[in-house]
Parts: structure tokens; C-alpha cells; sequence
């Protein structure tokens, strides 16, 4: 599969860490008060093309930076969903700088917790701006990309970002490219939108 820089990549996966974080969003997308089934179909994690076909992500052994082929390669029982938001070249030409200088950047797994007032409550009690930069998780992460490649216009407060409130964002705004489904046994079916 060909990603373009700037492409978003959103998986959901079905194992007991992926199951919690999804319960988590909906539970968030309930409390919003969005009068729709409560649940929705949510991603547990992203990354963001930097190049062709090189992504980068926020994983457990920090921020990474590799192809798409060998982060996903041996990943089963999942759903990749690729979105392409409206970016300009300009933009885009600033994606692979702004995304490298996070390399090894620690995983925040502080995150889960930090996460529960603003699941239940909407109140944020982590860190923001430039002091939730020294760990980061993967939503927060690609945020904070498309943050400083659109010098702040997009998700202003980057370090808040949830896996559903990406998905959200690119299910309104972006185009949807491709879905991947990856059965138990690790084959993958492709349907493409453009």
C-alpha cells in the first residue's frame, strides 16, 4: 500500500489493552451528550506518514520512526483505517522535520490515568503545552505534528488529544483513502476510496 505524507493512520485493534481504550472513548463520546449508539467503532491508536511510506508513532519504547510495512507487518486481528486531511504542500514540507525532532521521545504511560477525570468529566489534570512534550502517546502525538506543521491551527491543545477525538477529526475533515482488515491468522484485506 502507497501512503503520502501527511496521511493518518488509525488502527483498532481487538486485545484487552485496545478493548479498554475503546470502552474509554465511548464512555467520553457518551458523556458529550452525541445522542449516538453508544458504541462506535473507535481507534486505539495512530500515527502520521512523514514520507512515502515511512510513518511515525508514539509506541511503548517511545517515539518511532519506520515504514508502514514493518510497523504493521506482523499485527493480526485488527482494523488500519489511512485518512489524508486537507494539507498543504507548504505543510507538508515541514512534516518530516517537525516529526523527527520527537525521536525517542518517551511513551506517556501516565496517559491512562490522567485520561479518567477527562473521560468522566471533561476536566483535564495532566500536563500542557510545551511540558506534556517530554512523553508523549500516540494521538497526542500526531496533534502535535499537524500542530506545529499548521503553527498551531490545528488541535490547539494537542496534549488532550484522544484516539476518538482524532478519529473524529478525520472522519469529518479528511478523506478517507483506505481500510485494511487483518483477520486472526494475519491476512489482510484492502479497500481503497480514491
Amino acid at each position: 500500500m502507497n501512503i503520502k505524507k501527511g496521511d493518518i493512520i488509525l488502527v483498532h485493534s481487538r486485545n484487552f489493552i485496545s478493548r479498554i481504550i475503546q470502552f474509554g472513548m465511548n464512555v467520553e463520546r457518551w458523556r458529550w451528550l452525541s445522542f449516538k449508539p453508544f458504541w462506535k467503532h473507535v481507534c486505539n491508536h495512530a500515527a502520521i506518514c512523514i514520507d512515502t511510506g515511512i510513518i511515525a508513532e508514539a509506541l511503548s519504547s517511545g517515539v518511532t520512526i519506520h515504514s508502514f510495512d514493518r510497523a504493521y507487518r506482523n499485527i493480526t486481528n485488527a482494523d488500519i483505517t489511512v485518512y489524508r486531511p486537507p494539507l498543504s504542500e507548504s505543510q507538508l514540507n515541514f512534516i518530516y522535520q517537525k516529526a523527527v525532532k520527537y525521536r525517542g521521545v518517551r511513551y506517556q504511560f501516565e496517559n491512562f490515568i490522567q485520561y479518567i477525570p477527562k473521560i468522566l468529566l471533561g476536566i483535564w489534570l495532566g500536563r500542557t503545552y510545551i511540558n506534556a512534550e517530554d512523553k508523549l502517546y500516540c494521538t497526542e502525538y500526531v496533534a502535535l505534528v499537524l500542530n506545529r506543521i499548521t503553527f498551531g491551527e490545528l488541535f490547539p491543545k494537542y496534549w488532550r488529544t484522544s484516539p476518538s477525538g482524532v478519529q473524529s477529526w478525520c472522519e469529518k475533515v479528511c478523506a478517507k483513502i483506505a481500510e485494511i482488515i487483518i483477520d486472526k491468522d494475519g491476512n489482510w484485506k484492502y479497500n481503497f476510496y480514491e
